[in-house]
């Protein structure tokens, strides 16, 4: 009773230890004087986080349902990153991309959103650069047998206060080692 929305995050704002993960910036130029090329703050975030938390949406959009199906990767950034690394340079954020780390291998995440800056890493402090993952896009959980319950027991509890929220690539995990009694791992994945 009294609740009026609920979502998922990887950390709660306002006091987050900082994550600092080296990033490349498409249609960046890194220079000597800086900055580096580094986000302070990665947040991977359910469905209506923005709107749950109540941060605006100040370019662009959130995300939305299709993005979870979508073989596009799409990313919300902060003002603060999105200032320092296009809009200071005169570009438009929004359809900018960024790979996280390591290269290559890593995929390219297209920036659909610019979010109003919420204080992380304390409320006495500079805001940070922050990067918001689309958890939808795939969330995977890996639980040992006497955790299974564990994923199934998510969408059941989802599903308790939103039964139109649906998960179209859930993998029960009692399908991937059904009757096995061991406790090896199994994998659930909500996406």
């Amino acid at each position: 009773p009294g609740v009026q929305a609920a979502t998922a995050m990887g950390g709660l704002p306002p006091n987050r230890p900082l994550n600092a993960n080296d990033t490349y910036f498409d249609n960046f130029v890194p220079s000597p004087q800086g900055p580096p090329q580094n986000v302070d703050y990665d947040q991977q975030v359910m469905s209506d986080y923005f709107e749950t938390m109540g941060i605006p949406i100040v370019q662009g959009r959130g995300f939305q349902s299709t993005d979870a199906g979508s073989q596009a990767l799409a990313v919300v950034v902060n003002e603060t990153l999105a200032n320092r690394y296009w809009a200071e340079a005169g570009k438009n954020p929004i359809g900018q991309r960024l790979r996280m780390c390591c290269g290559d291998q890593a995929p390219w995440w297209t920036v659909v959103g610019v979010a109003k800056d919420v204080k992380q890493g304390g409320v006495d402090k500079k805001t940070g650069t922050e990067v918001y993952w689309f958890l939808d896009q795939s969330l995977n959980m890996r639980l040992g047998r006497a955790g299974i319950n564990g994923a199934t027991g998510i969408v059941t509890n989802v599903h308790a206060f939103d039964d139109d929220l649906s998960f179209p690539g859930f993998t029960n995990p009692f399908e991937v080692c059904p009757g096995d009694d061991r406790g090896l791992e199994c994998s659930a994945d909500i996406r």
